[in-house]
This record gives C-alpha cells, sequence and structure tokens, in this order.
C-alpha cells in the first residue's frame, strides 16, 4: 500500500510516530476518531523526553486520552482509538476503563502488547472491537520501531530478553532496521527534515527489494 493509499488517520499516526522519532522518544502514536473519521485527540510517545515528570507513563495512548475532551464528546463508545503498536498492559487497561471500544493497531507487540487482556471476563463484557492492520504498513513501522529500539533505548533498559523476542517474531524487518542503522539512513533522514511520507516510500522499497 503506498503512501497516498493509507486512510488519513494512519497519515497522521505515522506523521506523530515520525515526530516522536525526531524528538529522541519511540515513533509510536495514537489517535481517537469520531464517528464522521475526524480525528478528535492525538498522542505520541513521550518517554524519553526529559521536560515530562513521570516519564514511564508518557506511551502514546495515554497522551492521546489525556488530550481528549469527554465533555465535548458523549458519543465516545462509537469513536475508534487508532495505535501504531499495540497497546501494553499501562494502555489497554486505560483504553478500557476510558469507555473507548473500538481500537485499531498497526503491528503487534509480542513482547509487551496486551491484546489478550479483551478475554478477561470484565473485558470481554464490554465488547471491545479490536482489529490488527494488514499489509505493508505495519511492517514498516515496525522497523522504525526497532531501528529506534537497536539505536540507544535497549541500552537503558536492564533485560534485552525483548529483543530476542521481536527478533524472532520479525526477522526481515530486524535485519533491514541493523541495516539501515549501521548506515544511519533513519537518523539522517530525521536531521535533515526528510518527510514522513518518503521515509515510509524509501522502507517500503527496501522491504520489497526495489
Amino acid at each position: 500500500m503506498k503512501w497516498n493509499d493509507l486512510e488519513k488517520p494512519w497519515q497522521i499516526a505515522l506523521e506523530l510516530a515520525w515526530e516522536s522519532f525526531k524528538s529522541g522518544s519511540l515513533p509510536i502514536a495514537a489517535l481517537i476518531v469520531d464517528m464522521g473519521g475526524n480525528v478528535v485527540s492525538t498522542g505520541r510517545n513521550r518517554i524519553l523526553e526529559g521536560q515530562l515528570k513521570n516519564r514511564n507513563m508518557a506511551h502514546a495512548e495515554m497522551d492521546a486520552l489525556m488530550n481528549f475532551d469527554y465533555d465535548a464528546h458523549p458519543e465516545v463508545r462509537s469513536y475508534c482509538m487508532y495505535t501504531t503498536l499495540e497497546p501494553c498492559p499501562m494502555c489497554m487497561g486505560t483504553i478500557v476503563m476510558s469507555d473507548v471500544r473500538r481500537v485499531r493497531i498497526a503491528t503487534r507487540d509480542p513482547w509487551a502488547g496486551a491484546v489478550d487482556m479483551c478475554q478477561l471476563p470484565y473485558v470481554a463484557s464490554k465488547n471491545m472491537d479490536v482489529a490488527f492492520e494488514e499489509g505493508i504498513m505495519p511492517r514498516i513501522l515496525t522497523v522504525l520501531y526497532l531501528y529506534k529500539l537497536w539505536e540507544g533505548y535497549a541500552n537503558r533498559v536492564r533485560s534485552k530478553d525483548f529483543l530476542v523476542v521481536l527478533e524472532e517474531h520479525f526477522p526481515v524487518e530486524t535485519a533491514l532496521a541493523r541495516d539501515l542503522l549501521d548506515k544511519n539512513v533513519l537518523r539522517k533522514f530525521a536531521d535533515d527534515g526528510v518527510k514522513i511520507e518518503d521515509v515510509y516510500n524509501h522502507i517500503q522499497n527496501h522491504i520489497e527489494g526495489k
């Protein structure tokens, strides 16, 4: 799927994820869309940005929900959250408690992803509608995410077990991310102000062997 073929919410989510990457945080973004397809709240990962008192909670989904005006949107149960990475336990639980009932996820997180929480009796009673995207877009986001992990974030984490799990699930994307990192490609793109659609196309061409 080419950039121009993406749904508008996914284009915005990718733009926000790229903004997080450029700011030094993990390239993860989330947004809330109303019944008419209008984006009513956005959020992005900020865990590696120093201006926050509790950066451990500065996940994209949490950011989007904290920015959401509940009083202005009483029909929230009909709204949809788009997120570029499968929510962790903190974020998935917060989504459930926030009354958002529809979630669209780009790429899976085999280490911390918590969609399986939907099987819990309490969560199941909420009738959550959760679905993962298919195609090239999730793979592009996976490469971007893995690039940032290998670029330096992993050095901040005591256990490296999660890198092993991610490589087992995404061997092709891991190899590409490491190759791009060795050449400093994406960080140079960020420093040079390259737009996300061009980054998207560049990674897509690599995945497709062009």
